[in-house]
């Protein structure tokens, strides 16, 4: 009896949680990049894509069949976890600068994996791990305006080193 409650719970989880997602949050897989978001509003033509996989970057802003942000020809689903070479997705993204110096290799906040929250209607939220190379950790909050498909985007960086650390965000 518990093994088939289990069963039945671990099966059913995935459709909860999506039915617990606010207003204006899907959680879709997008070419291939599963616990990617999509912010949209039956009110907005616009809509944006928020792929955790790849460092929580946006792959696609626009109306709803059409892109306006460049993708990578043959990216899609690839990640740090499934693809050995470097490789570039395209999207839009933050990262840590400034650019010269450079700051030493950091693929994980770059391209690593990204966790997610849904803490209001049309937002979501993407955070890093802590990142040991550079000291800091990178968040960013999306905000979809469900009239205009408008996006707000705030980014911040934080200290989780020992000692002080000099960096800034940089838009790529």
């Amino acid at each position: 009896m518990p093994i088939r409650l289990l069963l039945c719970l671990v099966l059913a989880l995935p459709a909860l949680c999506e039915e617990n997602l606010p207003e204006g949050v899907q959680l879709i897989t997008y070419k291939g990049w599963p616990e990617s978001i999509s912010l949209s509003s039956t009110h907005a033509a616009n809509k944006v894509v928020v792929v955790n996989a790849v460092g929580g970057r946006i792959l696609h802003y626009g109306p709803q069949d059409e892109n306006i942000i460049f993708e990578t020809p043959g990216s899609d689903g690839k990640t740090m976890a499934n693809t050995k070479e470097g490789f570039w997705v395209g999207g839009y993204n933050l990262d840590v600068g400034p650019e010269l110096p450079h700051p030493p290799d950091h693929p994980q906040l770059w391209m690593g994996q990204y966790k997610w929250t849904a803490p209001a209607p049309y937002t979501t939220t993407s955070t890093s791990e802590p990142c040991s190379i550079m000291g800091v950790q990178l968040a960013k909050k999306f905000t979809f305006d469900a009239k205009s498909g408008a996006l707000i985007i705030d980014q911040s960086m934080k200290n989780t080193s020992d000692k002080d650390v000099s960096y800034c965000l940089w838009d790529r």
